[in-house]
């Protein structure tokens, strides 16, 4: 059982490792001046530049707490999974012991 638990726990690792590579983090430029246009954005795009910026940054740090989520859980899954085929690994070989003998 605790076999079975560790290898299903790899597994998961492994999936939440890929999910985490995967994970993708927008760009950090924004479009500051609308159609190339300076004079548009001293004319009052100031304020749609700074709500563009904000909206950015959270996608921006959305997308780092997922990935920073996926790392952490796939770690956590390994090491909890090692611990487990650890553990597994004494009663395998006492099971293999009373068989031969």
């Amino acid at each position: 059982m605790k076999r079975a638990a560790g290898v299903l726990g790899m597994l998961l690792a492994f999936v939440f490792a890929v999910m985490a590579f995967n994970t993708a983090v927008p760009e950090g430029t924004i479009e500051a001046y609308g159609n190339g246009n300076a004079a548009e954005a001293a004319a009052g795009n100031a304020y749609g530049t700074v709500i563009e910026a904000a909206l950015r940054g959270g996608e921006i740090s959305g997308a780092m707490t997922a990935r920073a989520v996926y790392w952490s859980a796939a770690a956590i899954l390994c090491v909890l999974s090692l611990s487990f085929l650890g553990a597994a690994a004494p009663e395998d070989q006492a099971e293999a012991g009373e068989k031969r003998g």
